[in-house]
């Protein structure tokens, strides 16, 4: 009969749960060169020759150290095995009267025997430390006989931590706790037992995002212990592909993930290792695939705000900053301000929401201010978003101001007259402003007409004196109030004399938008043009602006040098149908035909292909603890997979949930409300229906399942924590083993929201040492 029982290795450094073998860093405690333990096997059993006894002698390593207590325990794996008896070495014998050494569990070789493990334990008392050596030494043999024992059978001997009197460690002088380094794991094999198939590392880990790339290929290695072996490659696992899939040992395997098609999930399979002269075929090599949902994206519409006001008056009306997730797993969006003026409400939320953007004008004096609004979510891929804020407060006596307060006049080589320029002078704050131009200026001829009352335009004409080409003139025209609390006005105009003026030209003179009312369909993002700018003439570079203030789109630049181009898009806008225009300015002052006009459509419609229902999810696990109480809302959208309106509702008979709301229009966005009070462990599934009467595919089944789970602890999920439970928590910790289930705070037993060496710690105080149960278990 064939024995490989492999034991998991459960040697914990104090309060820690690092397995000793995988200590390859020495202890900094420890002095020289890395102190070290090893299990050696000195009688080996033979089946052909009927040799049935084995023993183990222990060996330890110290250079620099004075070794005060050493312990450590052991376990081996064969039934057939049975300790006779153990003795400590002449050298620990020398050291003189010191505690112990110990060999036996509770110092019983029963049972030792019975439960399979076995130690060593010795402290100096009044005798010598184990001193520096520069050779390894001998502390101890065990010797065992075996009942049965065939050519394909095995021992294991490792480590185990079974009582306190079993943590792996070194004690020196001071007190100083260090662990020495563990040489590994004893196998003992019949000298002529057959090869064996051996997978390293026998479990691979891949991550990646959903919609994403694929995660890099990982190896791992099929060996033999013995003569080569082929070996076969078994799959049927449509995500991963392992290459090569035959050979002979030792052979190097790459696996290679495809995450094309994959939702997000924990995705767990193994590939099977088959060779015919394998003593122990088939191996395993486990796989798991952790596809993460994409991380959300913030949308917020509109990308500014523009408030006016007049001093002493009443506050403007508020304006709603709309942010929506974009992207894909949960938003959780804040937004912040610097100013006191400006108040925001509410200052965080969940995907989507309005945000109240208000502003108060008491004691503010007349002038422009500015804020920025930042909405931010650390997990979102372009958080931060900066939202401007522009307030103006007008004066309420009256202030000049001028449209163009900078005039930039091109006068071309041999021209005998330039175009006359209007200007418009306003006011910005209260009362009557009655204004008279002056000006002392050789280039500025008429004035029509020379005063007024704002708002009023006044155009400017010009007379063409000489001047020299490559050399600017300035000339300033002043703007005169009795009234005004800023007057006199300058208007600067500039005289640019070129050989050659610049010519601008734009490839569009206009840009129409199709708007679909309610959403634009699942995936679908708002339409962009984009738009050239170039100089037809000579003057360059030709530097330029764009101008506009429309709610309709948005530009990616404001200003460019041409040749260049500029991109507009459409702004997520619910209006109703109907088309809507506005205006782009490109403005480039050394143009001689400055400025030219984009005319932009925004054509609000209604959708033009019959409605389909879209759903992200049609299976939604829920897990729930037993007696939890409400949980958290969870988000559930709705789309229409083509651009326009689809009404829809939701109708569901589930008695632990409730959708909020159970209706609406694309995009529609509901929360699942679950209460999984009064059910008890297990699964309860159960669905509901998404109807939207106008769409070709009505209604949609979602489909539920409701977990309960019951003790933290409970890794397998069989309302029972055990030593399976251990093994699956040593396994996540430190071999990349699945999660808990049915999630992962599960294993979350110190209640932190953490899942780390403490939960370990708590976890075998609890099974091992009657600690108190893990938090939050009814028992």
């Amino acid at each position: 009969m064939k024995h490989r029982f492999f034991l998991a290795l459960f040697c914990l450094a104090i309060f820690g749960a690092v397995p000793v073998s995988a200590q390859f860093v020495q202890d900094t405690i420890d002095d020289g060169v890395a102190d070290s333990v090893e299990m050696v096997v000195s009688v080996v059993p033979n089946a052909s020759m009927g040799q049935l006894k084995v023993q183990l002698d222990l060996w330890g390593f110290n250079d620099s150290n004075q070794v005060v207590g050493a312990s450590m325990g052991f376990a081996w794996d064969n039934p057939n095995l049975q300790m006779d008896s153990a003795k400590a070495s002449a050298y620990i014998t020398g050291l003189g009267n010191n505690i112990g050494p110990f060999f036996y569990e509770d110092n019983d070789i029963n049972k030792t025997n019975l439960n399979k493990r076995f130690l060593f334990g010795w402290a100096k008392l009044l005798g010598s430390a184990i001193g520096p050596s520069s050779s390894r030494r001998m502390f101890a043999s065990y010797y065992f006989t075996l009942s049965n024992w065939s050519a394909s059978d095995s021992i294991v001997v490792d480590t185990l931590l079974f009582s306190p009197a079993t943590v792996y460690q070194f004690i020196s002088v001071g007190n100083k706790i260090y662990h020495p380094y563990w040489l590994g794991k004893k196998v003992v094999y019949d000298p002529n037992r057959p090869a064996n198939l051996i997978v390293s590392p026998d479990s691979l880990y891949f991550t990646a995002v959903q919609g994403g790339s694929s995660p890099p290929p990982q190896a791992f290695t099929i060996s033999s212990d013995g003569a080569p072996l082929n070996f076969n490659i078994i799959e049927s696992i449509p995500w991963a592909i392992p290459s090569p899939i035959t050979g002979t040992t030792v052979k190097g395997i790459n696996v290679l993930i495809n995450i094309i098609g994959l939702t997000a999930g924990t995705y767990a399979d193994s590939l099977r290792v088959e060779s015919a002269g394998a003593a122990n075929s088939p191996q395993y090599v486990k796989l798991v695939l952790v596809v993460t949902p994409p991380p959300p994206r913030i949308g917020a519409s509109p990308s500014s705000f523009i408030f006016n006001a007049i001093a002493g008056g009443s506050n403007p009306a508020p304006k709603t900053l709309t942010i929506k997730n974009t992207g894909g797993s949960t938003l959780n969006w804040t937004v912040a301000k610097s100013q006191s003026w400006l108040t925001l409400v509410p200052t965080a939320g969940v995907d989507s929401g309005d945000v109240s953007v208000q502003v108060d004008i008491t004691s503010l004096p007349f002038g422009t201010y500015y804020d920025t609004i930042v909405v931010a979510d650390p997990a979102a891929t372009n958080s931060p978003v900066r939202v401007p804020v522009t307030l103006t407060v007008a004066s309420d006596l009256p202030v000049i101001a001028v449209d163009s307060s900078f005039n930039y006049i091109v006068v071309p080589s041999g021209v005998s007259s330039v175009p006359p320029r209007d200007i418009l002078i306003k006011n910005l704050g209260g009362g009557t402003l009655n204004f008279s131009l002056s000006e002392t200026s050789s280039r500025i001829f008429t004035l029509t007409p020379s005063s007024g009352t704002a708002d009023q335009t006044v155009t400017v004409g010009f007379k063409i004196i000489g001047g020299e080409i490559g050399v600017d003139y300035y000339d300033t025209l002043w703007v005169n109030s009795n009234e005004a609390v800023n007057s006199p006005y300058p208007v600067v105009f500039l005289f640019h004399y070129v050989e050659e003026a610049a010519l601008l030209s734009v490839t569009r003179d206009t840009i129409k938008f199709d708007i679909y009312q309610c959403d634009m369909g699942y995936g679908n993002e708002m339409p962009s043009v984009i738009v050239g700018v170039s100089n037809l003439g000579g003057d360059d570079p030709l530097p330029y602006v764009l101008l506009y203030e429309s709610m309709y789109f948005t530009t990616d630049v404001d200003s460019g040098v041409a040749p260049s181009s500029f991109m507009v898009t459409a702004s997520d806008l619910q209006l109703p149908l109907g088309p809507y225009y506005d205006t782009i300015l490109v403005v480039a002052q050394k143009a001689f035909n400055n400025p030219k006009t984009v005319i932009v459509k925004f054509n609000m419609i209604a959708g033009t292909t019959q409605p389909q229902i879209h759903l992200l999810n049609t299976y939604y696990p829920i897990p729930a603890q037993e007696n939890g109480g409400p949980q958290s809302l969870r988000a559930f959208a709705v789309y229409n997979r083509y651009g326009g309106c689809m009404p829809w509702e939701i109708t569901e008979n589930v008695p632990w949930m409730d959708p909020e709301p159970d209706s609406g229009d694309v995009v529609g966005e509901s929360y699942l409300a679950v209460d999984g009070s009064g059910y008890v462990f297990g699964q309860y599934p159960d669905s509901f229906f998404v109807h939207a009467p106008s769409a070709s595919n009505t209604p949609r089944r979602v489909l539920l399942l409701l977990q309960v789970w019951r003790f933290h602890g409970d890794w397998d999920y069989n309302a029972e924590i055990n030593i399976a439970d251990l093994v699956a928590n040593v396994d996540f910790l430190f071999n990349s083993g699945p999660f808990p289930q049915p999630e992962i705070i599960v294993g979350d037993l110190d209640c932190n929201f953490m899942i780390n060496v403490a939960d370990l710690t708590y976890f075998v105080d609890y099974m091992f040492n009657h600690g108190p149960i893990p938090c939050g278990n009814p028992y």
